[in-house]
């Protein structure tokens, strides 16, 4: 009997053991899947936190894309508007530039120009001063595009103030000089202003910082012309000299802008004075239109495919 309970003894304690510990995995169960909701609960919070951001996030992008679409209507609008101010602007330019072919006593003169931009600052002008006398304005802008286009616009209107000086070339420079000073501020100007007196095939220029004039001689090579002076519109003391040459028949006188002394060859090298001396002697010999042409031609060939850095012109007078 004693035997018999205490082998039930036994038995129950082991039970209750047993119910013990499997309680308390359930008790641990219960804790981890109570974290576990916990945890599930915070990353709910967090989600929906989140999808709100994110949907704010995407309404302010769509808003900002539709204004992104509204500025860019505008400036395109804006573009185009300013594109055709500038084609107005160049058609102008045009007009006062005159580039055709022309006579002039003594003179035929032809001329070729590249704008850099849509308007460029170089300028060009022409005067009968007198009977026999024609009087050639040769200027430059610093700079390029709408800057340098309206500072040539205000130095060729005030040529028109100044005709009394047409036919002293350094007293013309300096009345343009006197004009535009302190009206084109932080800019200049520089020029070459001829006069030709188809009596005696005698020229006179002036010059403002400008390339000097070339002189092309068939059969001989060519030369540039002596000549320095002071930038126009800059200085109060400004005074500009004057030369003297003696034509003949057949002579060419060529007149260019620094945009083609401002060429590079994708070397990044400079085209230099004897350079373009020893160009223009093996072109001399050619009909007026063709010598420009084949001149460009050369300098494109030298630039590569680059571009001028400047606005180009070039004038080649012909003498009777």
């Amino acid at each position: 009997m004693s035997t018999r309970k205490s082998s039930v003894n036994r038995v129950f304690k082991k039970e209750a053991e047993r119910l013990f510990h499997a309680r308390r995995r359930v008790l641990r169960d219960e804790q981890s899947l109570s974290e576990l909701k916990s945890d599930y609960l915070e990353f709910c919070r967090e989600y929906f936190r989140l999808l709100k951001r994110t949907i704010s996030m995407t309404r302010m992008a769509d808003a900002m894309q539709r204004e992104l679409m509204q500025t860019n209507k505008q400036l395109q609008y804006a573009h185009r508007k300013m594109g055709t101010q500038l084609e107005i602007a160049r058609q102008i330019q045009e007009h006062l530039y005159p580039l055709e072919t022309r006579k002039l006593p003594g003179l035929e003169v032809h001329s070729r120009y590249i704008a850099l931009d849509r308007v460029g600052g170089d300028f060009l002008d022409y005067t009968m001063p007198g009977e026999g006398l024609a009087g050639i304005l040769l200027g430059d802008a610093a700079g390029h595009g709408v800057p340098a286009s309206l500072v040539g616009s205000m130095a060729r209107m005030a040529l028109s103030g100044l005709s009394e000086w047409n036919t002293h070339p350094a007293r013309l420079l300096g009345g343009l000089n006197d004009s535009l000073l302190h009206k084109i501020d932080r800019h200049y100007v520089t020029a070459c202003y001829v006069i030709f007196n188809a009596a005696n095939r005698s020229m006179r220029y002036s010059l403002g910082a400008h390339p000097p004039p070339f002189l092309l001689r068939p059969g001989k090579p060519a030369e540039q012309l002596p000549g320095e002076g002071t930038v126009i519109g800059m200085f109060a003391d400004a005074e500009y000299d004057e030369w003297e040459q003696q034509l003949q028949p057949g002579d060419r006188i060529l007149l260019i802008t620094d945009g083609i002394l401002e060429c590079f060859s994708p070397e990044m090298n400079a085209l230099t004075l004897d350079q373009l001396t020893d160009l223009l002697t093996g072109l001399s010999n050619r009909q007026p239109e063709d010598l420009l042409n084949g001149l460009l031609d050369e300098l494109r060939l030298f630039i590569g495919s680059s571009t001028f850095q400047d606005d180009v012109t070039v004038i080649l007078l012909v003498v009777s």
